[in-house]
């Protein structure tokens, strides 16, 4: 079975609706901060029941798992294991989290910016630790709590490999990075969500990462580059930068990943991202 080109949507049905419209063959559900799981569930599963796609999970909350603030750490953790109950009650398999954040120490905490990052700021208190062995122990023991609930709730994790970033930097973006993860938090409830873009301008190319780790991959986020900083010159729609697509599916399809595969770009080209995937889906043992 060929895996799904699908796209992130927000917790409304209406979203849902206009991604059905858009050609969208699964649903990636991008879960905010503030979420009322409860109440959120049970009206985003009769949605997706109309809807009748797979879906998965995703929040960029746990970035704060490393804040300097003892007590949001403590809000941060408990609202991740929330939407790990938000993910079972939806009837999604997996979830996918980010690591924790580690900030530059010559950056003040708050930094006003322009663009996409600005928005992202605003969602996100960055006071975070400018300690990456910190980042690490906090990353490790807060996944280790989100398996051992995902074990009771029947679901996986996803570990994201998030991109590199002249502002927060260093911090957990390298292959070497997260296979310590893995092997740290050490269970079988704990995958990859492998972001192509992320990985493209990493220090391993996709390929080599689906090669290494092509049985751990639970979920695949794709979007294009241009250059080597992904919120700068990335997210484009696909062919609109420079990765092999061909080279990156043939890499997945070898190592017999079937599943979702989410479109992290303007909606406005989805259709053209998705053709082009599913292309080189139907074509990559052929001489194209």
């Amino acid at each position: 079975m060929a895996f799904r080109v699908g796209l992130s949507v927000d917790t409304k049905k209406t979203s849902i609706d206009e991604a059905v419209a858009l050609g969208a063959e699964s649903l990636e559900i991008f879960v905010p901060p503030d979420l009322d799981w409860e109440a959120d569930a049970r009206a985003l599963k009769e949605a997706l029941a109309e809807a009748g796609l797979p879906c998965t999970v995703h929040t960029f909350l746990t970035a704060m798992l490393a804040h300097e603030d003892p007590a949001v750490r403590s809000r941060v953790l408990a609202k991740a294991l929330e939407i790990v109950d938000f993910t079972a009650a939806i009837g999604a398999p997996i979830v996918t989290f980010h690591p924790a954040t580690t900030r530059r120490r010559e950056e003040p905490a708050s930094t006003k910016l322009s663009g996409g990052l600005a928005w992202f700021i605003e969602q996100i208190d960055y006071r975070v630790t400018t300690d990456l062995a910190d980042s690490f122990n906090a990353t490790i023991e807060a996944f280790q709590a989100f398996c051992g609930r995902a074990e009771e709730r029947g679901i996986a994790i996803a570990l994201e490999n998030i991109d590199h970033s002249p502002l927060f930097h260093p911090r957990i973006d390298e292959y070497d990075d997260i296979v310590r993860i893995l092997e740290a938090v050490d269970s079988p409830h704990l995958k990859l969500c492998l972001d192509v873009c992320h990985a493209e301008i990493s220090d391993k190319p996709p390929r080599e990462w689906i090669q290494a780790l092509g049985q751990e991959i639970a979920h695949v986020h794709v979007s294009d580059t241009r250059g080597r900083i992904s919120w700068q010159h990335g997210h484009l729609a696909i062919g609109e930068g420079h990765i092999d697509w061909r080279g990156v599916i043939r890499a997945l399809e070898e190592a017999g990943y079937d599943g979702n595969m989410t479109v992290e770009a303007p909606w406005d080209n989805f259709g053209r991202s998705k053709e082009i995937l599913i292309q080189y889906r139907t074509s990559t043992n052929q001489d194209v």
